[in-house]
């Protein structure tokens, strides 16, 4: 079936809106589709709708619809209405086409009405076409990234002479001598009764994985040039897996259980920054890991971001009734309710938090009624991919700040550059994109490798030049986040 040109679908909606009915709603009123009225389709004629449905008492708005679109599709066709909160978030006007005004329109006009149905049921193939991409839509978001899919590689098999080369008597000597550390440590622990893990064997344990960590760097070094560096990680993988794995952070990031790493239920691991796991050893293995680097920073950009929000807020746009602020992959939302609860006046804040897990959203929501405020949170699952490509059809009002902790380092730069252009469009003039990337550190070797845990890291200059390639066309503010100086933030405005 052949698509409508945008001309050819203006004329069919001239033609065909005698054929309907005006209903107004005010801002904050529901649309009520009664049963009698399941067979009627809608169009916007100005205004704006949220279509949402409720998950354990949260409201996920799945869509967002603006002018000029119609909804009611495939209801108009079976009867059966399938939407189930649709809501003005601005007054609205809607044209009405009942079933009667439709049967009008057949009679009097059957070249219109033939053009009409065919005109929805290319509407409705678009629709169906969009639902079964997204059938596993958690899966299928992993997939669209350009890394941090949930990936099992198997590992290559080892050469027989390995243990006889230099690469295999060296990695050999590396894990056997860890696994026997750790083997006394676990010994030990066993035997106390206590729940407790004792202090001098926290910080024995420590020396031990940091003294493994720090050799693997140097050991990386030579790897760099050997033909067998596949089968040594692979190697070393395998060996350290029974230890790893019993730490909850590095079991959850490495079986990746929503398709990909990342996901809200990891950075609240690391914002709580409460040792679990399997047994003492996991909680020794899951303290480690939680101390290190990346995780201090995961703690350093909360802190920074909420900062920020603030900072721009009473510095740019401290004369708004409204601050539109939108948070991209939004996860727990954690350093948004920082910046609401320091900031005076939070009525102003009118938040768009966007995901593509709804558990993500329900919890954000749970977390956004733990404290009084008077900020509107809105939350609105969609792809973010997809948003960038320009194929979702979410129709969301200009923001003044748009920003992202945990997103972009994820995409290559195709996608990186696809996305920054979409949020410049979403963004007011003057309004501020804000968005987070990891730069280069030795923890790498541990989450690429051992983790199975990739990023895309951009050192500050990596980011500048992407910046100039945008919409931008200029290079991003780069800054850092104090506490370790590995999670970078590209801060840039719109003319």
């Amino acid at each position: 079936m052949s698509s409508f040109s945008q001309p050819q679908k203006k004329m069919i909606i001239k033609e065909i809106l005698p054929y309907s009915n005006l209903i107004t709603l005010e801002k904050g009123e529901a649309l009520k589709i009664r049963d009698e009225s399941s067979h009627d389709l809608y169009y916007i004629d100005s205004g704006k709708m949220d279509i949402s449905y409720t998950l354990d008492g949260t409201k996920v708005i799945v869509a967002v619809l603006g002018e000029q679109e119609f909804f009611g599709e495939i209801g108009f066709f079976d009867g059966v209405s399938r939407v189930r909160n649709i809501t003005a978030t601005k007054n609205t006007l809607i044209k009405v086409f009942s079933r009667d005004l439709v049967t009008k329109m057949q009679q009097e006009n059957s070249d219109l009405y033939g053009r009409f149905i065919t005109f929805l049921a290319a509407a409705v193939c678009k629709k169906f076409r969009r639902i079964l991409g997204e059938t596993e839509p958690l899966k299928a978001y992993a997939t669209s990234l350009s890394t941090g899919a949930q990936q099992f590689v198997e590992s290559q098999p080892l050469p027989p002479d390995f243990f006889n080369i230099q690469e295999g008597r060296h990695s050999n000597l590396l894990v056997e001598e860890l696994k026997a550390k750790l083997f006394n440590i676990s010994l030990r622990l066993q035997k106390d009764e206590s729940d407790q893990i004792p202090d001098e064997t926290l910080s024995e344990f420590n020396s031990v994985m940091d003294t493994f960590f720090d050799a693997l760097a140097i050991f990386n070094t030579s790897l760099k040039t050997s033909k067998y560096e596949k089968q040594v990680w692979g190697y070393l993988f395998k060996e350290t897996f029974p230890y790893f794995m019993r730490g909850a952070l590095a079991e959850r990031a490495y079986f990746k259980p929503n398709g990909y790493a990342g996901d809200f239920q990891m950075i609240e691991m690391m914002y709580r920054n409460k040792p679990c796991g399997d047994g003492k050893i996991g909680k020794l293995v899951d303290a480690w890991l939680l101390n290190r680097p990346p995780c201090a920073a995961v703690r350093g950009r909360r802190h920074f971001l909420a900062q920020k929000l603030l900072e721009f807020s009473e510095q740019y746009f401290s004369n708004l009734e409204k601050i539109n602020i939108m948070n991209l992959a939004c996860g727990p939302s954690r350093e948004l309710f920082d910046f609401i609860k320091s900031f005076d006046r939070n009525e102003r804040i009118n938040a768009f938090c966007l995901d593509i897990d709804p558990e993500a959203l329900r919890y954000t929501d749970e977390l956004s009624k733990e404290f009084k405020h008077q900020a509107s949170i809105n939350l609105l699952k969609d792809n973010l991919i997809k948003w960038a490509l320009g194929t979702s059809t979410q129709t969301i009002e200009p923001q003044n700040i748009i920003y992202s902790g945990g997103l972009f380092d994820y995409l290559n730069d195709d996608l990186f550059l696809m996305l920054v252009n979409r949020c410049y469009e979403n963004l007011n003039p003057g309004g501020i994109l804000m968005v987070g990337n990891f730069r280069d550190n030795p923890d790498r070797l541990f989450m690429d490798h051992l983790l199975e845990w990739q990023l895309i890291y951009r050192e500050a200059e990596d980011l500048s030049v992407l910046f100039e390639k945008s919409l931008f066309k200029r290079k991003a503010e780069i800054m850092a986040e104090d506490k370790v100086g590995i999670q970078l933030f590209a801060v840039v405005f719109k003319d």
